[in-house]
This record gives structure tokens, C-alpha cells and sequence, in this order.
């Protein structure tokens, strides 16, 4: 199977999972947009039915969401 490396890093992201009071989650927080993320952003929307991705608009917003 041959991948880019975006793909790769969402496949890995993919199978990375967090525990919180006993339930298991994962995802990530992404600005997309930029010109350095076109091939893990595309990676991201072809892999849109399984894993999740929530596009914040700035650093601070992301930050603020992550520790609550």
C-alpha cells in the first residue's frame, strides 16, 4: 500500500485515543487554510467519515477548547 505522507499522519493520528472517565476518544484541532497543509488537509477530508476534525479559527480558541 502505497500512501503520502499526509495520509500516513492521519492514519496514525487515527489510532491515537484518549481516556476520560472511562470512555475512549480521539480527533483532532486543525487551522487549515495554509499553503504548508494541503497534502495532510486532504488527507483529513478523505478520511472525514472516521475521524474527526474540528477547524478552529485561531491558536488561543483551540487552546481554550483543549483545556476545557
Amino acid at each position: 500500500m502505497r500512501l503520502t505522507v499526509g495520509q500516513a499522519i492521519v492514519r496514525f493520528l487515527e489510532v491515537q485515543l484518549v481516556e476520560s472517565n472511562g470512555a475512549l476518544f480521539g480527533g483532532a484541532l486543525a487551522i487549515l487554510g495554509h499553503g504548508n497543509v494541503g497534502g495532510p488537509g486532504q488527507a483529513l477530508l478523505a478520511e472525514s467519515g472516521r475521524f474527526e476534525v474540528i477547524q478552529g479559527r485561531d491558536e488561543q480558541g483551540m487552546v481554550h477548547l483543549a483545556a476545557g
